[in-house]
């Protein structure tokens, strides 16, 4: 993903989804774009970002499913980007992403 088409936003990348996602959940950002990635690069941060409501979903819009991740190899099942963050950003995000 291009992440130089999502005006309005500063971009930063630390390394580490894990990171980004307690970053997420600290409220350090607004929301995270991850490459794909494996179950354990996710799943220990989920609980905290949850429990602010806030979702995942892959660049086609579809929500992250757990249970597809727990089965070798253990990682996205779609060769996509998965954004988390509050519903609405996003939704919008997926928007600027994805368009043309």
């Amino acid at each position: 993903i291009d992440v130089r088409r999502i005006e309005g936003y500063r971009i930063h990348n630390l390394g580490s989804n894990l990171y980004h996602l307690m970053a997420l959940a600290t409220g350090r950002c607004e929301a995270i774009i991850t490459g794909p990635c494996y179950l354990w690069d996710i799943a220990p941060a989920l609980p905290f970002t949850r429990a602010l409501g806030y979702v995942e979903r892959y660049l086609d819009g579809s929500d992250l499913n757990l249970a597809s991740m727990l089965t070798p190899p253990y990682g996205f099942p779609v060769a996509q980007p998965l954004i988390v963050g509050p519903e609405d950003l996003v939704d919008e995000l997926i928007e600027k992403c994805s368009a043309d």
